[in-house]
């Protein structure tokens, strides 16, 4: 398996091959969030002010109907972007429409895949609620009755939540593989990608944290330009690592024989893969 710098450098490479692609493919997906999810926020918060609050309140039925079915074509897309950005970092040709032609295909088997990740990662981020919400029931309750102990134990309970949140950040980083193969994998299963996730993961959680911890000073140099930087270099550069990483995590857990390749729906003497 390639080095942590080794899947970079293939990844600068890639962005160098088809840079105006790959970053356009963040910038659409960037502009299609905020208009899917801002834009009808705004349109609610103007019909407000404008003093019309029972004709926003009628309406808001349907505002939640767009933003769920808005959040729905996100996720899809993002499935998308996620194949599309796999495409540049094997070489292949890739154009912007891949994100709208994503929504043609397996559209429901997307959605439910990504659906199934998110709730599982709550479900284990579950562990940390009750400490979080109560830490601050005891701050609030302690501060106005001038309780020193239920202010202590406020503070302990608001200190020890984000340590319990660590089962929920593993679970989540073995869960990584599930929009690529959702993506590469067109026969596999909703839930059946999660679990292929977590087995070509398995052993190596540490090694993808410390790949998405290295874009660390990039994120911080992309703010600092305001987002510029971010969309021109780090997002498409962090995106097309994410997927060299993924293409050796899955190239030896075949050879390793964790997954068959069968079970991501190669022929068994495909010799397009090595």
């Amino acid at each position: 398996m390639k080095t942590r710098k080794e899947i970079k450098a293939l990844a600068r490479e890639a962005l160098r091959a088809q840079r105006d692609t790959s970053i356009l493919l963040g910038f659409v997906y960037f502009l299609l969030v905020t208009a899917f999810m801002v834009v009808p926020s705004g349109l609610l918060a103007l019909i407000v002010r404008a003093g019309r609050r029972s004709f926003a309140l009628a309406g808001l039925p349907v505002y939640m109907l767009v933003h769920l079915a808005a959040a729905a074509l996100l996720l899809v897309m993002a499935v998308g972007l996620y194949g599309a950005y796999l495409k540049v970092y094997r070489g292949e040709p890739v154009r912007v429409r891949v994100l709208f032609s994503a929504l043609k295909v397996h559209f429901f088997r997307k959605l439910g895949g990504l659906l199934w990740m998110v709730l599982w990662i709550m479900l284990w981020g579950a562990i940390a609620y009750p400490a979080l919400f109560g830490g601050a029931a005891l701050l609030g309750l302690g501060a106005r009755a001038g309780a020193g102990v239920s202010v202590v134990l406020g503070f302990s309970l608001l200190f020890a939540s984000p340590l319990l949140l660590i089962p929920m950040i593993i679970k989540a980083l073995s869960y990584f593989a599930t929009p690529f193969i959702l993506a590469d994998c067109p026969d596999v299963g909703a839930r059946e990608a999660l679990r292929l996730s977590k087995r070509v993961t398995k052993g190596y959680v540490g090694k993808l944290f410390m790949l998405k911890l290295s874009f660390i000073g990039w994120a911080a140099l992309s703010c600092l330009t305001f987002g510029i930087l971010g969309i021109v270099f780090v997002f498409p550069y962090l995106y097309l690592s994410l997927s060299g990483f993924y293409t050796e995590l899955r190239d030896k857990a075949i050879i390793d024989g964790v997954i068959t390749r069968e079970e991501i729906g190669l022929e068994p003497d495909d010799p397009s893969e090595t």
